[in-house]
């Protein structure tokens, strides 16, 4: 029996060059559907950004 290896994930791309900041999240499509890890991964990235930014 092999792995299932379909495809399955996205990346979301910040990238602030004045910062020189650069941040990929590579997320499960999982994470992303109407799953309880949506709202705790979008907070997560919205706070890492926002301290990368100040």
């Amino acid at each position: 029996m092999g792995l299932d290896r379909r495809p399955g994930y996205t990346a979301n791309l910040f990238y602030f060059p004045a910062k020189g900041v650069l941040h990929i999240f590579f997320i499960n499509y999982g994470t992303d559907a109407d799953s309880g890890l949506k709202q705790v991964f979008r907070e997560f990235q919205d706070e890492l950004v926002a301290l990368s930014l100040q």
